[in-house]
């Protein structure tokens, strides 16, 4: 089940949407990297794709706090973390792969 999610996200995103830029090579392989950091670290993590395109990211860590992200197809990334009772922590507007995966 964890494989296909991961899969069949990848795969929506990389497809693009129509209308919408297709994300390259690059951008589709920071994708698979979060997705991956994510479904190993994380509890029960949602992701999808959004109407334009972008790949969105739910995610709960293990301390109670939540992180949305959108990684959008030019490769934008941005990400916002939450406490436990969904008040903003932190908001990391044009963060990088690297840095997501290391709060995950």
């Amino acid at each position: 089940m964890r494989s296909y999610k991961l899969i069949s996200a990848i795969e929506e995103f990389a497809s693009g949407v129509q209308g919408f830029h297709q994300p390259n090579s690059n951008v589709v392989h920071i994708a698979t990297r979060i997705t991956e950091a994510a479904f190993e670290r994380t509890i029960q993590p949602e992701i999808t794709v959004d109407v334009d395109g972008a790949l969105s990211f739910d995610l709960r860590l293990h301390n109670g706090q939540l992180v949305l992200a959108e990684l959008e197809p030019d490769g934008s990334l941005d990400a916002s973390i939450y406490d436990s009772q969904s008040t903003l922590i932190k908001r990391l507007p044009h963060t990088t792969e690297t840095i997501l995966v290391n709060m995950l």
